[in-house]
């Protein structure tokens, strides 16, 4: 669809104000976890603690970045994945990159890789489409920039790219402040949700998107785990892979709801997200079809139009930050960007509920979801605040 739309004519930039170092560290949330399964290690360079305001469209830079991390996991079995922002020369100019210790690929393959349904042998048998570097190509060039590619065998590859992000000035707009987090479930609302991938790194990704917007999940690997998963935890609602093996449409379909005890809602979502396959799994009976990458106003969207919730900003409450020591504030912001969880809860077991009960139980709730991007916020906003105290 991205690329149809490209080549039509009918894709629109929609660029908005955003925090360009609250992007790379929600990407940081959902990535760590999959890497560590895979016993590798992933480095996100955050631009350090402040936020980096910039104008541009950030959903688009988005779906790149999503793409390129999750191809140097898929194909990168040990050593590190990096995602490397580094600003330009000039201002507002940022060049990013996305270094892996993969297979890599010869010389005569650089080109192709860009291609549309082009895969290398390892793509093929990790169960790519051939299609995430190619819109992630058409993609950049619509926003005016060109991924390149360094990458030789055995030594691994860097994916890279300049972009213009002019920076915010004056006032930031009330659409920016209301985007500094994924909205989440309003309180009091449960939704269990079930997703179901063969490839451990997609679904670790959506487990991921789905417990940061507020629902609980579980996740299987095949047919037979997510029927034992509806057979007893009744699901709401579950997200199946359209290249599942063994997904064979209406009868695949009726085994869920042969198991199951109560109505859930079915989406199937792909990267071959063309008409015909979404007729054919709306006959089949899933009550929606979303393309890949997925992103968080997708995932809200569907499950706002299957379900009876509502969702409320994850910044409600920090309207009024309380205040703790810069040091500290400052030890928790460095463990928060590093994903140790240990170190937080160690720090605010320190700090106890003397003096900032309120503060302390906004980061604890982050920290027992593992919300980091929800930790720099909160920790952000504490700084500022004893700051601004100093200066008066």
């Amino acid at each position: 669809m991205d690329l149809s739309k490209i080549e039509a004519g009918k894709m629109e930039l929609q660029p908005v104000d955003f925090d360009l170092g609250a992007l790379l560290r929600s990407l940081d949330a959902i990535f760590r976890q999959p890497a560590e399964q895979k016993g590798l290690r992933l480095i996100v360079e955050t631009l350090g603690h402040w936020p980096v305001w910039v104008h541009g469209d950030q959903g688009k830079l988005r779906q790149v970045l999503i793409n390129l991390l999750g191809n140097a996991l898929k194909f990168t079995d040990h050593g590190d994945v990096r995602l490397r922002v580094v600003p330009g020369e000039s201002s507002g100019r940022y060049r990013f990159e996305v270094i892996d210790h993969g297979p890599g690929l010869s010389a005569d393959l650089h080109a192709r890789v860009f291609e549309t349904y082009r895969q290398s042998v390892e793509g093929a048998q990790q169960g790519g489409t051939g299609l995430g570097l190619a819109i992630s190509r058409k993609l950049l060039e619509f926003m005016g920039s060109r991924l390149a590619l360094k990458s030789q065998p055995d030594w691994g590859s860097n994916f890279h790219f300049e972009l213009q992000l002019p920076p915010v000035e004056g006032a930031l707009t009330t659409e920016a402040r209301n985007d500094e987090r994924p909205q989440r479930l309003a309180a009091g609302q449960t939704v269990r949700a079930l997703v179901v991938d063969a490839l451990g790194v997609n679904r670790d990704i959506l487990r991921q998107m789905l417990v940061e917007v507020g629902c609980r999940v579980k996740t299987a690997s095949c047919l037979d785990q997510a029927i034992d998963h509806v057979t007893r935890q009744s699901p709401d609602i579950i997200f199946l892979d359209a290249r599942l093996p063994g997904l064979d449409g209406i009868e695949g379909t009726d085994l869920f709801r042969r198991h199951s005890q109560v109505p859930f809602k079915l989406v199937c979502y792909s990267a071959a997200a063309f008409t015909h396959e979404w007729q054919k799994f709306r006959a089949a009976g899933f009550d929606a079809f979303l393309p890949k990458p997925l992103g968080y106003e997708q995932i809200r969207e569907c499950l706002a139009a299957l379900l009876p919730v509502r969702f409320e900003s994850a910044t409600t409450g920090l309207e009024e930050p309380g205040q703790i020591p810069a040091a500290t504030a400052q030890a928790l912001r460095d463990a928060a960007e590093i994903g140790d969880f240990a170190e937080i809860r160690q720090r605010l077991d320190e700090l106890g509920d003397t003096g900032q009960k309120s503060l302390t139980q906004r980061l604890r709730a982050c920290a027992d979801r593992f919300d980091t991007s929800g930790l720099q916020l909160a920790l952000s906003r504490a700084l500022v605040v004893e700051t601004m105290e100093l200066a008066s």
